[in-house]
């Protein structure tokens, strides 16, 4: 079980230190871990189900000035046509 983290930064700022991933349980009302990454837009969180904790990644740059947290947004994804109770799907 793991759990992949990936983010874009159109325009990353000069002074870019790098990205924390922050999480905390489902059942937690404030962030509990904070993981630095560095300069990547993606990574893996191993033996992280995403069903027991609310992630999400922040900007950090060389003086230590935080962002805000970005939430994590699972990725869309394809739906099939959704037929009526008695109608045949096409």
């Amino acid at each position: 079980m793991s759990a992949r983290q990936s983010w874009k930064d159109l325009h990353p700022a000069n002074d870019l230190a790098g990205y924390a991933i922050v999480m905390r349980a489902t059942t937690a009302p404030f962030r509990e871990h904070e993981i630095f990454v560095g300069k990547v837009a993606e990574y893996t969180l191993r033996q992280v189900s995403i069903d027991d904790v609310v992630p999400g990644v922040k900007a950090i740059d060389t003086e230590g000035h935080e962002s805000l947290v970005s939430s994590y947004i699972a990725a869309p994804y394809a739906r099939g046509q959704i037929a009526l109770a008695g109608e045949e799907s096409r």
